[in-house]
């Protein structure tokens, strides 16, 4: 692989890889702003659902980092489904199929009809994970450097969400 294509497809890989970590904080808004109490009890509630209620950051903040972190994720899968189409794992249209699937049932169903083989899926999992490890804080801190939110509202929302991930293992992910 040339050396651009990799800087291009890491670039994508870390701008976007925060976002899986922070995800919890775009789900745990959008509940906050469906009528959900904001307290954190509920399943897709979490700690950083009080930052809201307690003044930490406000909705158009909240709404700033749920965009970003959108953005994010497509940009991680993008840069992650092309790394695996470039390496052989997937084939394009494959990483096609993947990209369309909307949720985790539409990427089962990518299964079921003999699109992609668990194995491959496994692999964008694995794939994902590590792309998140690698980028870990880039979201905030983009958000941050463009004065979105402050390093004091960053700092919050990192480890609310610290706190949170002990008790959602396993809970929002797509991939």
């Amino acid at each position: 692989m040339k050396m651009s294509s990799k800087w291009i497809t890491s670039a994508a890989i870390g701008i976007g890889s925060f976002a899986l970590a922070l995800g919890s904080v775009g789900v745990a808004q959008a509940h906050n702003s469906e009528g959900g109490s904001g307290t954190g009890g509920g399943k897709r509630g979490g700690p950083q659902s009080s930052l809201i209620a307690d003044g930490t950051i406000t909705q158009a903040q909240a709404d700033a980092i749920r965009t970003a972190v959108k953005e994010a994720l497509t940009a991680t899968e993008a840069g992650v489904l092309a790394q695996m189409v470039q390496n052989g794992t997937l084939t394009q249209t494959q990483a096609d199929a993947i990209a369309a699937a909307e949720t985790r049932r539409d990427k089962g169903a990518l299964i079921q009809n003999g699109t992609v083989s668990e194995s491959q899926l496994q692999a964008l999992r694995a794939a994902m994970h590590e792309a998140m490890e690698a980028g870990k804080g880039q979201v905030l801190q983009s958000l941050v450097t463009d004065g979105t939110i402050t390093q004091s509202q960053a700092d919050a929302i990192a480890e609310a969400k610290s706190q949170g991930r002990r008790g959602m293992r396993g809970e929002g992910s797509q991939a």
